[in-house]
């Protein structure tokens, strides 16, 4: 059983998933899976997984069904088999000392899930970097600034993420906001570890053509806010 079961949903990435799994295989800490998810993607994202599974045997290919990055995600940590659940998205990286930090935060059993900074970065340079609050992750932080900024930046118990019953497949849009909120209302107790772990990829906004998606997902966070 591998310390940490890495989940990365794929659709269309193959201009960046390459660099993705770079950042993966350089990991100064070892002992990791990764399942790589293709949602159906039209490009040659399948051809890469196929590869890194033939390089690699911590990588697993799987396919997903129709239903988004959420769907894709429960998916793959129903066929997980870490400790500990790591999500990363097919565009960003990971600085080669994330995993061996989040080793160290979960060798405290009082850390039920983890977190670092992240660093904004246009595909050469980095343009910002996140903040990290001052007191604990709480709901309050999350609807505000969101300290988390990105799925690529969350790991926690495996036993946690399954009984927060995972992302909410009916959105297209906000799932991963809504499940944060959800761990914070149930009182998981967040690490928050003060390196730069993430390298989050920024391009040229693009605008969503489903606003009615974007506010489902937004009204869903505040929705499980007011439940907690």
């Amino acid at each position: 059983m591998p310390r940490f079961s890495v989940i990365v949903p794929c659709l269309d990435a193959a201009d960046t998933l390459s660099d993705t799994i770079a950042s993966l295989t350089a990991q100064s800490f070892g002992d990791w899976e990764c399942l790589l998810v293709d949602g159906g993607s039209r490009d040659g994202t399948a051809q890469i997984i196929a590869r890194a599974a033939a390089a690699d045997p911590r990588f697993h290919a799987l396919a997903a069904p129709a239903g988004g990055p959420g769907a894709a995600r429960n998916l793959a940590v129903g066929e997980a088999r870490g400790e500990i659940i790591a999500f990363c998205d097919a565009g960003d990286q990971w600085l080669p000392g994330k995993l061996a930090a989040l080793d160290t935060a979960f060798a405290d059993p009082a850390t039920d899930a983890a977190y670092g900074r992240v660093a904004f970065f246009d595909g050469q340079e980095t343009r910002a970097v996140s903040v990290l609050p001052r007191g604990p992750l709480d709901i309050a932080a999350l609807m505000g600034a969101n300290p988390v900024c990105t799925l690529s930046n969350v790991a926690l118990r495996a036993g946690i993420f399954r009984d927060s019953g995972g992302f909410d497949e009916s959105l297209s849009h906000g799932e991963g906001l809504e499940w944060l909120v959800r761990l914070a209302g149930s009182r998981t107790r967040f690490t928050a570890i003060p390196w730069t772990l993430v390298m989050q990829r920024i391009g040229e906004p693009r605008r969503s053509r489903d606003i009615a998606a974007l506010c489902r997902g937004r009204a869903a966070a505040c929705a499980a806010a007011a439940r907690d």
